[in-house]
Parts: structure tokens; C-alpha cells; sequence
């Protein structure tokens, strides 16, 4: 009976721990994307030196030809992708 009742409480707090951790890393994510989000509306000059790994387009004059049609088939916000 106390091992069950360990084996739960230790398999509760590994699922709790793994939920902190997601909620923390999509935090502090989203966080930085926004940063970099607001400094490009500030100063849209700015997309030549975006600090982390995602792309940022000013207009839809602006997109590449070859992404156009794959982006436009997308909802507004922040979208996610394997494709490099």
C-alpha cells in the first residue's frame, strides 16, 4: 500500500514538474518573440539584425515569391515550422 501510494505521488509530481516546465518554456518564448515583434514595429530596419532563429516579413511585398502562397494559406500569428 505505501508503495503505490509512493509510486503516485512520485508519478503526480513528474507530471506537475513536466507542466511547469512547458508552461515556463512557452513563456519565456513568447516572451522574446513579442520583444522582437515590438522592436521590428518600432524600427522596421531592425529585420537585418533579429536576434533569434524565426523570420519576419514588413509587408506582403516583402515575402519571397516561393513562401507567398504557403504563407497567405496561414491564420494571423505566430506559426511554427521544421522547414529551414
Amino acid at each position: 500500500m505505501v508503495s503505490g501510494l509512493a509510486v503516485a505521488i512520485t508519478f503526480f509530481n513528474l507530471f506537475f514538474l513536466y507542466g511547469i516546465t512547458k508552461w515556463v518554456e512557452d513563456f519565456i518564448f513568447t516572451s522574446l518573440v513579442e520583444r522582437e515583434f515590438d522592436r521590428l514595429q518600432e524600427d522596421p530596419s531592425a529585420i537585418e539584425d533579429v536576434l533569434y532563429p524565426f523570420e519576419a516579413y514588413a509587408s506582403q511585398q516583402t515575402v519571397p515569391d516561393e513562401k507567398r502562397a504557403w504563407l497567405s494559406a496561414l491564420k494571423p500569428g505566430i506559426h511554427e515550422t521544421d522547414k529551414p
